[in-house]
């Protein structure tokens, strides 16, 4: 009875695993049918001219977008003799302005796409309606898919089966990391200032910036923009997201520009630390005076705190901390009341574990897009320090090292985990500038 019993368990199990295989082979082929018909459906509309609107309209129709842009129509344009635009117009639900990341990867994506199948189309563009206006939204170039690729889309596709291999391939690209052109100034202005001050001062998990625009100066190929600018960088520290550094400074930046009207930072300067001389070398007299208005200006002051305050609810809702509290200023901290005795070995302890906070609490990083939390805890036991570093995975809660010292009279002690091995080389060249101290005086 027991074996019929097996039996019947094992013909199951047998019948499952069969099913399951078939299923993935069914599926597998469906998914490579339907991807072959998509291809075809696609290919069959590959055109020389962009004008060709029959094909290049149904080209543009793969660009499916999500957060409310609903595909309208399709039109072409001339940038020059000898250059096209295929410009892509939506109606704007939810009023977008800026591309989410997820419909930036497949705008990239889809516009490499079509850049195989439009031979003469130099250029992109997306656009929203709204009211019955018109508002530009993003662009990419021929030149620009080129520079990605390594070569232009249009000769890869001479066949059904290249133009296959070629969509495929763009599976393997990485399109969170590229940079698009850029085409609006006040966004070349943010992104170079963000770019200027990231190398410059300490950095959180976040930072960003706002401007008020001083004076800015066109011509056919240059655009020179004098503005005060405004930079902060924000982490977590004790649960409130707090800014960590800022500089708020007046600076001049020039910017090429190409024939698609895209901006390209050529240089950027800040007055030194002369700050009165190097800003006159900089700013003109008439520039200077309008820059003193806009330092003591509360409605500029406020458009700035509200543009940066934006941006930062915006960020933290796209990690689900909405609700979390933003504190513009330093937030008052408790910190390790160390005894005399142990001060010493104290700092050599924090050598090694610098990048645990220094304050009694918690400090928030993200590492390979991974988001841990760094604790520090002091407690007091007569004369003794006991000193608790603990890192943690914050999603699993997973500890990922966690460390308990005692300092007693200069002396350390182990209580829990294993200390650092940096914290003999820190113990090391703290004797040895002692020695060498002693020597001096000697």
């Amino acid at each position: 009875m027991k074996n019929n019993k097996l039996s019947i368990g094992l013909i199951v199990a047998i019948c499952i695993i069969v099913f399951i295989v078939v299923s993935t082979i069914i599926i597998h082929v469906f998914i490579l049918d339907t991807f072959t018909d998509t291809s075809k459906s696609i290919y069959k509309y590959r055109t020389t001219y962009a004008k060709n609107l029959d094909k290049s309209s149904k080209i543009a129709q793969i660009f499916e977008l999500n957060d409310g842009l609903l595909y309208k129509n399709t039109i072409t344009e001339k940038i020059d003799d000898s250059k096209n635009r295929l410009v892509i117009i939506y109606d704007n639900t939810n009023n977008i302005k800026e591309l989410t990341e997820i419909n930036k990867e497949y705008f990239i994506k889809y516009s490499f796409i079509a850049f195989s199948l439009i031979q003469d189309l130099d250029e992109i563009t997306i656009s929203s309606m709204k009211d019955d206006n018109t508002y530009k939204i993003e662009s990419i170039q021929r030149n620009f898919a080129i520079s990605i690729l390594g070569f232009d889309p249009y000769i890869k596709t001479e066949t059904l089966e290249d133009f296959e291999s070629f969509k495929h391939s763009l599976d393997e690209v990485d399109y969170k990391n590229i940079a698009l052109p850029i085409n609006n100034l006040d966004k070349a202005i943010s992104l170079a200032i963000n770019d200027y001050y990231k190398h410059k001062f300490y950095q959180g998990e976040f930072s960003t910036s706002a401007h008020v625009n001083i004076a800015v100066y066109e011509d056919a190929s240059t655009t020179t923009v004098y503005t005060y600018s405004d930079y902060m960088s924000f982490q977590f520290q004790n649960g409130i997201f707090e800014q960590c550094s800022r500089v708020k400074m007046p600076l001049k930046l020039i910017f090429e520009k190409d024939i698609y009207k895209n901006y390209t930072l050529s240089k950027i300067q800040a007055p030194n630390d002369n700050y009165n001389e190097s800003l006159q070398n900089l700013f003109s007299t008439d520039l200077i005076a309008k820059l003193d208005i806009i330092k003591s200006d509360k409605t500029q002051l406020k458009i700035i705190e509200d543009d940066i305050s934006q941006t930062l609810k915006k960020y933290l809702l796209s990690i689900g901390r909405e609700n979390s509290k933003i504190s513009y200023s330093y937030q008052e901290k408790v910190y390790p009341s160390i005894n005399k005795k142990n001060a010493d070995t104290y700092d050599i302890i924090y050598k090694s574990y610098s990048d645990f906070p220094y304050y009694i609490g918690t400090l928030e990083k993200i590492e390979n897009n991974v988001r841990y939390e760094y604790s520090t805890k002091h407690e007091k036991q007569k004369d003794s320090d006991i000193i608790t570093y603990t890192k943690k995975d914050i999603a699993s809660d997973n500890v990922i090292e966690s460390v308990k010292l005692q300092i007693s009279d200069k002396k350390l002690t182990v209580l829990e985990g294993q200390i650092r091995d940096s914290f003999k080389d820190f113990e090391k060249q703290y004797n040895k500038d002692q020695d060498s101290a002693k020597d001096y005086k000697n």
